[in-house]
């Protein structure tokens, strides 16, 4: 028939965190105000994923408080410690567990104080709602902004913790994903008819959050197959398609319901077992991830598809129009130095192409492991990324957009734009005459 359909699966692993390819940690300071709110002053930046509400729900949980009341504004290096920054999933796995740690030494601060106000051993008292009260007397209780006046006024100062964390696991998630695509053989458009998922990533902080990743990465990751596409002038290197009109995104009408269900074993050391998930939802599987975790845990295999493997390179490029090509170069050289580059392919746990690098005697293990270094048994089962011709480029992008415009081309557009700007034209001239004539 006109209609193909295909499913297609992806298992899928990622990091939380750097650990151990490098030291990892997360400082952070956290007060309690007079009038029983926290203030928490850690480097983050909340880059749609929810990390600032699930560090609240983090505090709230441990604190027994609502989230509401706990104020966590953006990072600034002007007053946050330092930190290694939101990269490789590590926010809610390793800032997420130093927030729950300081939270926790916060309440053991509380119940100090309140043990001597209520006259009860600590590990008799209840923390529940901002309240602290004995399990045997519910009704003889203190607020956490009476013990906070109390700590300010007769005792030793503000409520205040300054904490650090230290990670000694690297909780890699897991998935595994499911997709249905539609082809009309007549015309060659593509569409996602059904998606479905399983991700185990520790305890979900905000289960409604996950899911709405997800879907959003299932959304990107189908605009990368079938629309989006960015186009080089071959003469300039100048983005030509710069606005939404001429770049295609897949729209959520587009999609379908996107059906997600989680694991949550809980046995992580993030906080309350959870892993990450930020990178995890749109991710294929690096050999360097391997090797990242592979030095976590010995027993990992990396497994060939029979299907082949592809091998990708990272191109250090400088665009005909730049300006500081000298500048350009020094930082090239700088990267391809055989320090530098061996420094950095420990670092990142990918293959070298510095032959320096690979002939270096402290590199001779990462230099004979065939997943970095295909051997020839499985060189004739690895497809490269070329550089394709101009001229195959442009058929491709012609061939595309004849799909994508239901048989049109760019060149329809241009003159249909030309027609229509020449009618506008012409009305204005046409308003412009009949004014004048009117005036005399």
């Amino acid at each position: 028939g006109r209609y193909l359909r295909g499913v297609g699966m992806a298992i899928c692993t990622h990091t939380s965190g750097y650990f151990p390819r490098r030291p990892d940690w997360g400082t952070l300071s956290m007060k309690m105000e007079e009038d029983g709110s926290v203030s928490v002053n850690v480097n983050i930046h909340d880059h749609g994923c929810g990390s600032v509400m699930a560090f609240q729900k983090i505090a709230g949980e441990v604190l027994c408080m609502d989230p509401g009341k706990i104020a966590i504004p953006e990072g600034d290096t002007l007053y946050n410690a330092i930190d290694n920054g939101c990269y490789t999933s590590r926010s809610v796995f390793v800032l997420g567990r130093a927030v729950m740690e300081t939270a926790k030494e916060l309440k053991e601060q509380i119940l100090d104080y309140a043990e001597k106000l209520l006259e009860t051993p600590k590990e008799e008292l209840v923390c529940e709602d901002s309240r602290v009260f004995p399990a045997a007397d519910p009704d003889k209780s203190l607020s956490y902004s009476d013990i906070a006046y109390y700590a300010a006024d007769k005792a030793h100062g503000a409520l205040f913790v300054t904490h650090t964390y230290e990670p000694a696991s690297n909780a890699g998630p897991v998935s595994a994903d499911f997709a249905e695509v539609e082809v009309d053989t007549y015309t060659g458009h593509c569409r996602l008819t059904d998606f479905a998922c399983v991700h185990d990533i520790g305890k979900a902080i905000n289960p409604e959050v996950c899911r709405s990743q997800i879907g959003s990465a299932v959304q990107n990751g189908a605009g990368m197959v079938f629309c989006e596409q960015i186009r080089i002038d071959p003469k300039t290197g100048a983005i030509q398609n710069t606005s939404m009109e001429r770049y295609h995104v897949v729209r959520a009408a587009e999609l379908p319901n996107v059906k997600v269900e989680f694991l949550e074993d809980e046995s992580a050391d993030g906080p309350f077992g959870a892993k990450s998930i930020g990178e995890a939802a749109l991710v294929p599987y690096y050999v360097g991830d391997y090797i990242t975790m592979r030095s976590v845990n010995p027993d990992l295999a990396f497994v060939y598809p029979k299907e082949g493997v592809n091998i990708f390179v990272d191109a250090m490029c400088i665009p005909r129009t730049a300006q500081n090509v000298d500048a350009a170069l020094k930082y090239i050289n700088f990267m391809l130095d055989p320090e530098i580059a061996l420094d950095n392919a420990f670092y990142i746990g990918y293959a070298s192409p510095n032959t320096a690098v690979v002939e270096n005697e402290d590199y001779a293990e990462y230099a004979e492991d065939q997943f970095l270094y295909p051997d020839e048994e499985h060189m004739p089962n690895v497809e490269y990324f070329h550089n394709l011709p101009q001229e195959t480029l442009k058929r491709y992008s012609e061939l595309w957009n004849q799909i994508k415009m239901a048989g049109g081309t760019d060149r329809d557009v241009y003159i249909g734009f030309a027609a229509t700007g020449v009618v506008i034209v012409a009305y204005l001239v046409w308003q412009y005459v009949r004014k004048r004539r009117r005036e005399h």
